[in-house]
C-alpha cells in the first residue's frame, strides 16, 4: 500500500521502569476518530522502537508522479486540522503490559483558521513543500496489573 500527501513520522522507544530501552515488545494501536487508517494487528518490535505516522493524503496503489504531486498539492492547499487520540497497548516478552496515550494534531492552519504559507524544505532526498505543523501532548503511561485466575477443579 502506498501513501501520497503530507505526513509526519514519530518514533517512540519503549523503556522499562529504569529508563532502559526494552526489546521484543508487541504493540497494538487504536486511534480515534475511528475513520483513521491504522494498523489493525499487533506489531512485534525487536528493537523496542514504535514507528508512527500521521498524515493527510491518499492510500492505495502507487500513483504516477503527477498524480502524487496533485494529491500533495491538495493536502497543502486545503485548510485542514487533524486531531486524534492515540493509544498504544504495549506487551513485553516477560508478560508485562502497559497502555500509553497521547493526543496529536497535524494542521496547516494558524490559530485564526487561515492557511499557513507553503515553504520549501531541503532534505537529503531532495526538496519538498510543506505548510503543516505537528504537535502532541505528553505521553501518559499506565502499567496494567497482571491478574492470575485460579483454575477451577471439579
Amino acid at each position: 500500500m502506498y501513501f501520497s500527501g503530507m505526513a509526519a513520522r514519530m518514533i517512540f522507544t519503549v523503556l522499562d521502569q529504569n529508563g532502559v530501552p526494552m526489546t521484543n515488545v508487541t504493540v497494538m494501536e487504536e486511534v480515534t476518530p475511528a475513520s483513521t487508517v491504522q494498523n489493525a494487528g499487533p506489531v512485534l518490535r525487536p528493537d523496542g522502537k514504535v514507528h508512527d505516522m500521521i498524515g493527510r493524503g491518499s492510500f492505495g496503489p502507487p500513483l504516477s508522479n503527477a498524480a502524487a504531486r496533485a494529491v500533495a498539492a491538495d493536502a497543502r492547499n486545503t485548510p485542514n486540522q487533524i486531531e486524534q487520540n492515540h493509544t498504544m497497548t504495549i506487551m513485553s516478552s516477560s508478560g508485562k503490559m502497559a497502555v500509553a496515550t497521547h493526543q496529536r494534531t497535524m494542521s496547516n492552519v494558524d490559530a485564526n483558521g487561515n492557511l499557513r504559507p507553503v515553504v520549501s524544505m531541503r532534505t537529503t532526498g531532495g526538496t519538498y513543500s510543506n505548510n503543516y505543523t505537528f504537535s502532541h501532548t505528553p505521553i501518559k503511561v499506565q502499567q496494567v496489573p497482571a491478574y492470575v485466575c485460579p483454575r477451577v477443579f471439579r
